[in-house]
């Protein structure tokens, strides 16, 4: 699932949180991409499978990846309004 709202420069993308970061927490999206993951993780750990929703940072210490700002992360989408 990748869906990309390009007039908000948000992005959400289903995948397993993984442990290959460096400094932040490792996501590789079910495409097979490499992300890293700034802001709270709601208790998620290693090896769960979640969505992450937010926007790609312009700047991120975590040194590797795509980094994205999370702004919602659950088991599943989140609910359309």
């Amino acid at each position: 699932m990748t869906n990309k709202a390009a007039d908000s420069g948000a992005i959400c993308l289903r995948g397993t949180l993984t442990g290959e970061g460096v400094e932040c927490q490792a996501f590789r999206s079910d495409d097979g991409d490499l992300y890293t993951l700034m802001g709270d993780l709601n208790d998620f750990q290693t090896g769960d499978s979640v969505v992450v929703c937010g926007t790609i940072a312009t700047v991120s210490f975590c040194m590797q990846g795509t980094t994205i700002n999370v702004s919602w992360i659950g088991r599943e989408a989140p609910k359309a309004k």
